[in-house]
């Protein structure tokens, strides 16, 4: 009681005490609602309180009895029984219990015993003790208690038995499945000695885990948390959002279908009153903190021990006996419990291994691996201790522990007779081998693709010999590689092309060829010689002389005529031309229209306003045709405009070219004024036509107009000087555009918006424009008329 009493509070008004709510429907929350899982709890919580009356009774041997039938679940303990006296306390009231102190036994909230609420609105509880038996009706409600739950004792009669027998009626005939897997479930995490319906159950071994403090089992059931930890006959999940907690229960994540169960020591942690979780309170996180750690050290501290026992276990040798193969390739054995520290480790090191999960805090050094790989080699095949001593050493020497990672890896290398005869002999730089050439970054800063060829025996990646190599006496790598291809492809433990060394004999002497013969005969190499004979002179090819470079020319692209809607369509080849002033770098030697640089494929889109200044324009393919040009005396288009466009001059007929050129000629109004500026900038003597000039077009105006058309669309290598000049007469003409009022007379013409600068039908161009001649003389009449009426009214 004084526990209980936390703090006291002095003057005001007396203190009133908190009540529990008598009303039925609360009975109802705390038999049914408290539980997550209603058959789980009714199963769990009675053969826990029957393998608790088993403790009680001072080493019962006996197991639990418990009968399951499509009616009735029927679980007999064989304790103590309890006294007529105390079955209204412990059935009959909530919170009242017998093993409120009792830290061995499972629960101590006195909600239990009711469990079996949660599933049924009844049952019989039968209590054999001191030689009585007594049968109890236990409901959750009824008329005599007003809807709250009561018990009333049926019958009485003497017995030679003690104990207790709970009898639960089942809902339906389909409950019974799920409730014998529920049944299985609790008596084997429990390690709780019982039988079903005549049957001993499997049970882990719960006395090993209370030896050791942790163990390991199959998770089954067990897959809310890699983690749980025992307090009774029960097992409880570690799911908290502590993060320092969460980290260290991570460390156990993807174990394989196992499950790390730890030993709650009897009062070190708390639950919740539902027995379906811990009760995360300072003292569960106190105790979980210090716990995981210290089990997870210990873990790592028998990992050696582990890799040792995996080794042993499993060490088997290759094809060609030369390297055991290792643990990573077994498969995992599969455990149900075990509370062995070293089988634990070992599992643990095995999973890190294989990569089945991310155990990487239990990751064995490869070193480690391969230390007892080789001694476990070495022990069971005696016959092949050489090789295993070796294979040590080489690892020990060279470092190269992932020789060893798996079944295929190589044994000695069986090379070492090879290099020491081509030192002798001085010929390595003769010797050839079938393997990857050394990476090498191409022009762009990628590297190649690299297929195997046959290379200098010296650039091939280092790859031992699985057995002596065989070695070909040739005159080069055309020989070499005939003699590859004919082979069929095997793997390298079997022998191949990886085996095969070729000597390059094209410039030796005699004297060099039987030193050779006679240091593979003594060595005993396999050796076998091509056909090492001089060849025969090819003959000269006659010389011919090479063709005079010949290029397309642009006006030999075909496509629409619109700059705005397409590029390159095709190329016709009969327009091929010797030389041009002028020409395009096309930046490919591939006549592919998809292949074009951006900037080349926006130049091409405006071909015909440049074929008309520039009649002859060459496309350069390739570094080889741009010099010859340039030789020539051709110089590149994109310079000759930009020089063109800086030569223009600022004055009024230049500046009408320029807005008739970019669409600026006039203001836009509407339909009318779009005629206008369209015609104008399809030909200048449109624009001289609608400006009421005489149609007299000089050269400079019609360059200028030409210029302007592909202005707005090119870009020059020399930048802002040619764009500043232009742009500023481009902005001085916009100043002068005519106004839209004096276009309202081409409204007959809007149906032929149709018209698209067809330049060759030169009988449309002229009848058009006598059109226009006609609608302006009409307008002007329609003028004059207009002022005489008003002179008229005036007077």
């Amino acid at each position: 009681m004084d526990e209980l009493d936390s703090h006291a509070v002095i003057g005001g008004s007396a203190a009133k005490s908190f009540g529990i709510s008598e009303e039925a429907e609360f009975y109802t929350i705390l038999s049914k609602s408290l539980y997550r899982d209603e058959k789980l709890a009714m199963v769990r919580e009675t053969i826990c309180n029957a393998d608790d009356a088993h403790k009680m009774g001072a080493g019962v041997d006996r197991p639990i009895e418990i009968m399951l039938t499509n009616e009735e679940l029927t679980i007999t303990d064989f304790g103590p029984g309890i006294p007529d006296e105390l079955m209204h306390p412990i059935y009959c009231v909530y919170g009242k219990s017998t093993k409120v102190k009792d830290d061995k036994a499972t629960g101590g909230f006195g909600l239990g015993s009711k469990s079996p609420f949660a599933y049924s609105d009844h049952f019989t509880a039968t209590s054999c003790h001191e030689g009585f038996k007594s049968v109890y009706a236990i409901s959750r409600g009824g008329v005599d208690t007003k809807g709250k739950p009561g018990l009333i004792r049926m019958v009485k009669a003497p017995t030679t038995e003690t104990g207790m027998i709970v009898s639960i009626p089942l809902k339906s005939a389909g409950d019974r499945s799920e409730i014998q897997r529920l049944i299985e479930r609790v008596v084997r995490q429990g390690g709780i000695n019982a039988r079903l319906n005549g049957v001993t159950l499997g049970r882990y071994d719960l006395s090993a885990l209370e030896t050791n403090g942790y163990a390991l089992a199959r998770a089954g059931d067990l897959n809310e948390s890699p983690v749980y930890v025992r307090l009774g006959a029960v097992l409880y999940p570690v799911v908290t959002e502590n993060p320092e907690l969460t980290k260290l229960v991570q460390v156990f994540n993807a174990t394989h279908h196992m499950t790390l169960i730890l030993h709650g020591a009897p009062g070190s942690m708390g639950v919740v009153p539902s027995r379906e979780g811990l009760n995360y309170s300072e003292k569960t996180m106190a105790r979980l903190l210090e716990l995981l750690p210290k089990v997870t050290a210990e873990i790592k501290a028998n990992v050696t021990k582990g890799v040792k026992a995996i080794c042993e276990e499993h060490v088997t040798l290759n094809k060609d006996c030369r390297v055991p193969a290792s643990p990573k390739d077994t498969k995992i054995s599969s455990l149900e419990f075990t509370a062995d520290p070293v089988a634990i480790a070992m599992h643990m090191a095995k999973l890190a291994m294989t990569g089945s999960g991310y155990l990487t805090a239990f990751t064995p050094l490869p070193s480690l691996v391969t230390k007892y790989l080789l001694r476990a080699g070495a022990r069971k095949f005696k016959d092949h201790r050489r090789i295993f001593r070796r294979l040590g050493n080489v690892a020990v020497r060279n470092r190269r522990h992932n020789r060893f990672s798996n079944g295929t890896s190589y044994g000695p290398d069986e090379g070492r007779l090879l290099i020491r005869m081509a030192v002798k002999l001085d010929i390595m730089g003769d010797l050839h081998r079938w393997g990857q050439p050394p990476k090498k970054k191409d022009d762009y800063g990628t590297y190649r693709n690299r297929n195997n060829t046959v290379i200098p025996f010296l650039q091939v990646k280092r790859m031992p010999f699985t057995k002596q190599p065989e070695i070909v006496v040739c005159r080069g790598k055309e020989q070499a590689l005939a003699y590859i291809s004919d082979m069929p492809w095997q793997t390298t433990r079997d022998g191949g092309k990886d085996q095969v060394v070729f000597v390059y004999v094209r410039n030796w002497k005699q004297h060099q060829l039987d030193a050779l013969y006679q240091t593979m005969d003594h060595y005993k190499f396999d050796h076998e010689t091509l056909d090492i004979s001089k060849p025969a002179p090819k003959p000269k090819k006659p010389k011919v002389e090479k063709p005079k470079e010949r290029y397309f020319q642009l006006s030999s692209i075909w496509g629409t005529e619109n700059p705005m809607l397409s590029g390159v369509d095709r190329i016709e080849q009969k327009s091929l031309i010797d030389h041009a002033p002028v020409f395009i770098d096309m930046r490919t030697t591939d006549h592919n229209k998809e292949m074009y640089d951006y900037d080349v494929r926006n130049t091409l889109k405006h071909r015909l306003p440049m074929l008309k200044i520039y009649p002859t324009v060459a496309l350069a393919y390739g570094v080889a045709q741009r010099k010859a040009l340039l030789a020539a005396g051709s110089r590149p288009l994109l310079e000759v405009l930009a020089e063109d466009i800086l030569a223009i001059k600022d004055t009024p007929a230049i500046r009408m070219a320029a807005n008739a050129a970019r669409g600026k000629f006039c203001e836009d109004a509407g339909m009318p004024t779009n005629i206008a500026r369209h015609f104008a900038q399809g030909d200048m003597r449109f624009a001289k036509l609608l400006a009421r000039e005489k149609i007299i077009v000089s050269p400079e105006e019609l360059k200028a107009h030409a210029l302007f058309q592909i202005f707005d669309h090119l870009s020059f290598g020399d930048g802002g000087k040619v764009s500043g000049h232009a742009r500023q007469i481009s902005v001085a003409a916009e100043k002068t555009k005519l106004k839209a009022a004096k276009f309202a007379y081409l409204k007959p013409l809007v149906q032929l918006w149709g018209y698209e600068r067809r330049d060759e039908a030169v009988e449309f161009t002229e009848d058009l424009m006598e059109t226009i001649r006609f609608l302006q003389k009409r307008a002007d009449k329609q003028v004059l008329t207009t002022q005489s009426n008003q002179n008229k009214e005036a007077a």
